[in-house]
């Protein structure tokens, strides 16, 4: 079994070699890591639905114009 490494400034470290502290540390990081790919995806979708209904606004003005 592969262990775990993490790279700091430019040095692969083995998360198995650290300190309970530093293992911590670890823990902060990597949830840190998946809150922001989470938040991540939920701007995209906010993005998404901001395109979505500025356009459907828009559409409905010009309908109402053609009208």
């Amino acid at each position: 079994m592969k262990s775990e490494t993490i790279n700091i400034n430019d040095k692969e470290h083995k998360v198995e070699d650290f300190d309970g502290v530093q293992k911590y540390y670890v823990l902060h990081i990597e949830d840190l890591d998946n809150r922001i790919r989470k938040l991540n995806f939920e701007l995209d979708e906010m993005r998404a639905a901001r395109e979505y209904f500025g356009q459907s606004l828009a559409n409905s003005l010009q309908e109402q114009a053609d009208d």
